[in-house]
């Protein structure tokens, strides 16, 4: 028997982790898990002297995804980000942007704009060398304060360094997909799930293992069906919070 390759692990390189890994063999594999050494547990089991029990993750067996914590996620996020990204956003409210938020609400736009000139600049560099970032936001009819914040100085400069954004609002174009929630797809070949908390903040990622092409499809067709970011700003001056900058 000749191992070929590891179908599922919870972890990368390390020696102590969960694994079934294959083999040239059509009929087995072989699984590492923590070894069962409680002798009441395997007199029950009546497991013959020649076999062994090992403990391993129900998500090996059930296909439940492992959840990246935010550490984790975030390493795997920029090691991934090489050609394409593409984002959806569905949730009403995301934490991270609760200081950027209160400058909005106060109209602090300079210490916005300083605080977040790094990254923009980083969006614009990553555009240059040939990194293209994708993002469809999903909105329901009238705007809360925090998506016109989101839209009037996120996204409106967003696109002016270089990210491609477009709105997707369901009041006037339906998609019985929206609630398939935020994912993101890289290099149109691999895909993850966003998870969050009840308020918005991050708790992590994690890798889709089946199903990719369906999550590729979904992308297209919501891309194909949201509106550019610029004309669809232009065309509703309704949201527009005057005097804060960018108008």
């Amino acid at each position: 028997m000749r191992i070929t390759g590891v179908l599922r692990s919870d972890c990368d390189e390390r020696p102590d982790c969960h694994r079934v890994i294959d083999t040239d063999d059509p009929d087995h594999v072989l699984a590492q898990g923590d070894r069962v050494t409680d002798q009441d547990l395997l007199e029950k089991l009546h497991i013959p002297p020649h076999e062994t029990v090992v403990k391993i993750q129900r998500r090996f067996v059930d296909g439940t995804p492992r959840v990246m914590p935010r550490d984790e996620w975030h390493a795997w996020y920029y090691a991934h980000l090489t050609q394409d990204h593409f984002r959806l956003e569905t949730l009403p409210y995301y934490d991270p942007d609760r200081i950027s938020f209160a400058e909005w609400q106060r109209g602090d736009y300079e210490s916005y704009r300083q605080r977040g000139l790094s990254w923009r600049t980083k969006v614009r560099e990553e555009r240059d060398a040939g990194l293209l970032r994708r993002r469809v936001r999903i909105v329901r009819g009238p705007l809360t304060d925090y998506e016109r914040f989101e839209c009037q100085w996120g996204y409106n400069t967003l696109t002016e360094y270089g990210e491609e954004i477009r709105i997707l609002d369901l009041t006037v174009t339906p998609f019985p997909l929206a609630p398939i929630g935020d994912f993101g797809v890289f290099n149109g070949t691999e895909v993850v799930r966003m998870h969050y908390d009840e308020g918005g903040a991050i708790l992590g990622a994690s890798v889709v293992e089946r199903d990719v092409e369906f999550f590729v499809a979904v992308r297209d067709m919501l891309w194909h069906l949201a509106e550019p970011f610029p004309a669809w700003w232009a065309a509703h001056p309704e949201h527009h919070r005057k005097g804060t900058y960018p108008d």
